[in-house]
């Protein structure tokens, strides 16, 4: 959260659900999903729109906004005299403090759009393998480099940035799901 708070993250990745069949070619943009005439059986053009990836196996529709899109952030708060306190702006030490004090910090899932402080609008949308990153997207990715991954990152086939957002994503999404290099939804945005 501080990273985002900050500006030094400019995007997030989120896997693909369902992961495409092998022979993917990824094109994000608009498309019209297809539909079969229920009378008929013909498969045909649906009216709508929709914002994802279509190849001619599968249709992804993303479920993260396009670009111009807007999305609110939910962030760990608690409330203080009817006002909303968020525990990114504090140190961890005060922060258990004031939770403490307060009844506990409320989860982010429980922050609701009017105790919400930021605004992000959606710039790019694209689709890739997780292990496609780059060092400048692992950094957009907010990631700080510590000393030790700069050490690591001589010896390895990956930079100091990609290093520990290879971490971060495993503390997510658990041991060994770096490997699996799933295809991702890549998300980039900015701060409103």
């Amino acid at each position: 959260m501080r990273a985002l708070l900050s500006g030094r993250k400019t995007q997030t990745r989120r896997i693909m659900k369902p992961q495409p069949s092998p022979g993917f070619l990824p094109e994000v943009g608009l498309y019209h999903r297809t539909e079969v005439d229920k009378r008929s059986g013909i498969e045909h053009p649906s009216k709508d729109l929709y914002y994802g990836v279509a190849d001619e196996n599968e249709d992804y529709p993303c479920p993260y906004g396009q670009p111009g899109d807007r999305i609110w952030v939910r962030e760990t708060f608690l409330m203080e005299v009817g006002a909303p306190i968020y525990r990114a702006d504090y140190e961890e030490l005060v922060a258990v403090g004031l939770g403490a004090v307060h009844g506990g910090w409320k989860p982010s899932i429980f922050c609701t759009r009017a105790a919400s402080r930021i605004t992000l609008e959606i710039t790019r949308v694209r689709v890739e393998r997780l292990q496609d990153i780059t060092e400048l997207d692992a950094l957009a990715e907010g990631v700080t480099i510590r000393t030790d991954a700069k050490i690591a990152s001589r010896v390895g086939s990956v930079g100091p940035a990609t290093l520990e957002y290879w971490h971060l994503w495993e503390k997510i999404n658990g041991k060994g799901s770096w490997d699996k290099d799933p295809w991702v939804w890549v998300i980039e945005f900015k701060k409103l």
